[in-house]
C-alpha cells in the first residue's frame, strides 16, 4: 500500500463530530448579549469544556466547531487549554441564524468525509460514541433498496426524574427494527395521539413511545448536510426530522431512533430549566465521570456536596444538600445553603439562605439575604436582607439594593433602550426580551418555568403534587407519607455513596479495609437495616461500570476482576445463611437492570459458590422461590444447568455416604 493511500484510510478511520456553539435563540438572554452562552459553567466548568471532553472520552478524534457568534472568545477558550489527542477546527460563520445554515455552509464547505456526531456545545454525555456509530451501521443493513439511513436519533427514557420540552413528543417505531414512522407533538398533556392510517394498515408491530427525553445527539450520514441545502425550509433539527418522515418517498432518507439503557446519560441544555435539570444529574453522579470531584478536583463529601480549596465555612453555616462551593468562597455564621452552586471567589454573609442557587464567580451576597431559584452572574452584589425569588435571572454586574425584593425577572447592568427597560437600582435594569409563547397553550402550571418559559422550575412538579393530593386524607397520612419516602431516599444516597466509594476504590487500588469504614460509616449516618447494608453492598459490587465490555466473555473477564478485588468486603458481608440470601436478591436486582450481567449470571453464581460464597441449600431454595415477574423467569432459565448440576453433585454425594 502506498503512503498516499495509507494516509487515506487513516482519514477514512477518523471518528469526526460537529458541534455547534451558538444556541440559535435568546434563552440565555442577557448572558448571551456580553459572552457565547456555551461558555457559562456548569459546576464551575464552561458547558464546551464539558462537551469536548466528553467527546475524546467516547472516541471522537475530530472536532469541527462551528460558531456564528463571539469566535474571539470561542478560539481563545481552545487555544488556553490542553485537548490531548483531539483535533479541533474552529469554523466561523457570522451570517449563520439557525442550525439550517450550518448545515448547508458545512455542505459548501465539504467538510464532512463519512458518519458523524452532531451535538450542541451544550451537551454534557458519557457515552461510548465509537459503539453508537456501529449501531448506526447496523440500521443502515436494514435499509430497503433505493432507500439510505440519514440519522439516528438517541434518546433516554425521561422517566419522572426530569421536566423537559420533549417529553410532549410520542414517537412510532418499528418495533423490530427501530425505525421512526412518525412524530406526533401534542401541546397539551391529555391530547390524543394522531398514528397516520398507512402505518396502521402496513401490518407491521409498532411501539408507541411516550416520555421519551430527546437527547439532541444526533448519529448522521455523510449524506445530512446535502439534505439541508436541497430543502431551504429546514432551520431546526426538528424541521428536518419532521420534512424526512412527511416526505420520506421523495426524500428516499430514513430516521432510526436508539433508546440508551444503564449508565448512558446525554442531555443537552437549552434552558435555563435544562440548566437546572442537569445541574441536579450532575451533583447526583448520573453524568459520572463528569462530576465535580473528578473534573474539578473538589472534594466530595455526604449528600452530593462538594467543596472545593481554601474555602471558609463559619460557624453555624449548613450545607444541606447538593451544594458545590468553588474555590476560595467564604460563608458566614448560620447561613443556610441546600441545592446550589457557588462559583470561585464568592462571599456570602451570615444569616442568608441560598436554595435552588446558581452563583457564579465573584458574587458578593450581603448578611440577611433570602435567595431561592435564580441564577446570578458573575461580580453581581446583592445588598443585606434582599430577597430573589422564582427565577430570577441576574447577568453580570448587576446590583441589588439592601431590602430589595424581586421576583421572576430578568436583570441586566445597563440601560440600553429607556422606554423597553424598567429600572430596578442604579445598576439593574429589565432585560428587554422577544414574547416567548411556547408553553401559552399549555394546561399545566404547577412546574412552570419562570420568565416567559425559559426560567427555572420554582415549584414541585406534577406527579409529586398528584402523589401528596391522593394521600391527603389526613394529616397522619401526610406525615407517613413523608417518612416513608425519607427513609427510601436515605437508602437511594446511601446506595449512591456506596457505589462511588468501590469505583474510587477500585480505580485508586485503596485497601478494601479502608472502604469497609467508609462503608459502615454511611450505614449508620442513614440508618440502614443490616439486610439492607449485605443487599445494596453486593449490588453496587455486581453494578461497577464495565468499561469497553463488548462482549460476555470480556465482561465477564472485568467483573471476575473486580470480585476479586473485593473478596475482602465481600467475606466482611456474606457471612450466614441470611446474608446469602440478600446477597442472592442483590443479584436478582442487578441483572433486572444490566442485561449482560444477566447473561453471565450462572458463571457468578459458579464463581460465588467455588469461592464458598454461597451454599447450594440456599441457592436451591431461593431458585425455587421464583415470582411471576418475566425478569425472575428469564434469569433462573439462564442458571438452569448450573442448578441441575448442583444437584447431581449433591446425589452424587448422597450416594457415596450410602455405599460407605
Amino acid at each position: 500500500m502506498s503512503k498516499n493511500q495509507s494516509q487515506r484510510t487513516l482519514k477514512e478511520d477518523i471518528v469526526q463530530a460537529v458541534v455547534f456553539a451558538d444556541p440559535f435563540n435568546d434563552n440565555f438572554v442577557p448572558f448571551s448579549k456580553l459572552i457565547s452562552p456555551c461558555l457559562l459553567p456548569l459546576a464551575n466548568r464552561p458547558l464546551l469544556e464539558y462537551t469536548l471532553h466528553s467527546l475524546s472520552a467516547g472516541g471522537v478524534n475530530e472536532v469541527i466547531l462551528f460558531c456564528s457568534t463571539f469566535p474571539e472568545q470561542i478560539k481563545q477558550f481552545i487555544n488556553d487549554r490542553e485537548w490531548g489527542d483531539l483535533t479541533i477546527f474552529v469554523i466561523v460563520s457570522e451570517g449563520c441564524r439557525s442550525v439550517g445554515d450550518a448545515m448547508r455552509d458545512l455542505d459548501a464547505k465539504a467538510l464532512i468525509r463519512s458518519d458523524f456526531i452532531l451535538v450542541s456545545g451544550f451537551q454534557i454525555a458519557n457515552l461510548n460514541y465509537e459503539m453508537m456509530l456501529k449501531k448506526h451501521s447496523e440500521f443502515r443493513k436494514l435499509d430497503l433498496s433505493g432507500q439510505t439511513i440519514a440519522m439516528t436519533v438517541l434518546f433516554k427514557d425521561g422517566g419522572q426524574r426530569r421536566n423537559h420540552s420533549s417529553q410532549g413528543t410520542t414517537y412510532i417505531m418499528d418495533s423490530s427494527t427501530n425505525r421512526i414512522l412518525w412524530q406526533n407533538k401534542s401541546s397539551t398533556k391529555n391530547e390524543k395521539v394522531k398514528i397516520p392510517m398507512e402505518i396502521i394498515l402496513s401490518g407491521n408491530t409498532i411501539d408507541i413511545c411516550h416520555g421519551l427525553l430527546e437527547t439532541k445527539v444526533y448519529i448522521c450520514s455523510n449524506n445530512v448536510p446535502p439534505l439541508f441545502s436541497d430543502n431551504f425550509d429546514f432551520q431546526t433539527m426538528d424541521d428536518f426530522i419532521r420534512g424526512l418522515l412527511m416526505n420520506e418517498e421523495i426524500i428516499a432518507s430514513t430516521l432510526y431512533g436508539h433508546v440508551l439503557q444503564g449508565a448512558n446519560y446525554a442531555a443537552t441544555l437549552e434552558s435555563w430549566a435544562d440548566y437546572q435539570a442537569i445541574t441536579n444529574d450532575l451533583l447526583h453522579r448520573w453524568t459520572f465521570p463528569l462530576v465535580p470531584d473528578v473534573f474539578n478536583k473538589y472534594s466530595f463529601h455526604k449528600r452530593s456536596v462538594y467543596l472545593g480549596k481554601n474555602i471558609t465555612l463559619s460557624v453555624g453555616c449548613s450545607l444541606e444538600e447538593s451544594v458545590v462551593i468553588g474555590d476560595k468562597c467564604s460563608i458566614g455564621e448560620n447561613t443556610f445553603i441546600t441545592g446550589s452552586v457557588l462559583g470561585n471567589n464568592c462571599s456570602v454573609g451570615s444569616n442568608v439562605k441560598l436554595e435552588g442557587c446558581y452563583v457564579f464567580d465573584n458574587v458578593v451576597i450581603e448578611n440577611d439575604c433570602d435567595l431561592s431559584y435564580s441564577v446570578i452572574g458573575e461580580n453581581c452584589r446583592i445588598g443585606a436582607g434582599a430577597k430573589l425569588s422564582q427565577g430570577c435571572i441576574l447577568g453580570p454586574n448587576v446590583v441589588i439594593d439592601a431590602k430589595k425584593n424581586v421576583s421572576a425577572l430578568r436583570l441586566q447592568s445597563t440601560l440600553v433602550s429607556s422606554e423597553d427597560q424598567v429600572c430596578i437600582g442604579p445598576q439593574a435594569y429589565t432585560c428587554p426580551l422577544e414574547s416567548d409563547d411556547s408553553d401559552s397553550d399549555s394546561d399545566d402550571d404547577d412546574a412552570k418555568p419562570a420568565s416567559g418559559g425559559r426560567g427555572l422550575i420554582f415549584q414541585a412538579p406534577d406527579w409529586k403534587n398528584e402523589a401528596l393530593e391522593e394521600d391527603d386524607s389526613s394529616d397522619s397520612d401526610v406525615e407517613s407519607m413523608d417518612e416513608i419516602g425519607q427513609e427510601l431516599d436515605d437508602t437511594k444516597i446511601f446506595y449512591q455513596e456506596v457505589l462511588d466509594s468501590l469505583i474510587r476504590g477500585y480505580s485508586e487500588k485503596v485497601p478494601c479495609d479502608n472502604l469497609i469504614l467508609e462503608i459502615n460509616s454511611s450505614r449508620y449516618a442513614y440508618n440502614v437495616t443490616l439486610r439492607e447494608l449485605n443487599c445494596l453492598v453486593m449490588k453496587a459490587v455486581l453494578r461497577l461500570p464495565a468499561g469497553n465490555a463488548s462482549s460476555v466473555s470480556s465482561y465477564w473477564e472485568l467483573l471476575q476482576n473486580k470480585l476479586s478485588f473485593f473478596d475482602p468486603i465481600m467475606k466482611k458481608y456474606i457471612k450466614n445463611e441470611e446474608s446469602q440470601k440478600d446477597c442472592l436478591l442483590a443479584i436478582e436486582d442487578a441483572t433486572e437492570e444490566d442485561a449482560m450481567l444477566c447473561d453471565v449470571s450462572m458463571k457468578l453464581l459458579h464463581y460465588l459458590y467455588n469461592e464458598d460464597f454461597l451454599e447450594s441449600d440456599v441457592i436451591e431454595s431461593w431458585y425455587k422461590q421464583s415470582s411471576d415477574s418475566d425478569h425472575s423467569k428469564v434469569l433462573r432459565s439462564k442458571i438452569q444447568r448450573f442448578i441441575t448440576w448442583l444437584q447431581e453433585l449433591e446425589s452424587g454425594s448422597e450416594e457415596e455416604s450410602d455405599s460407605e
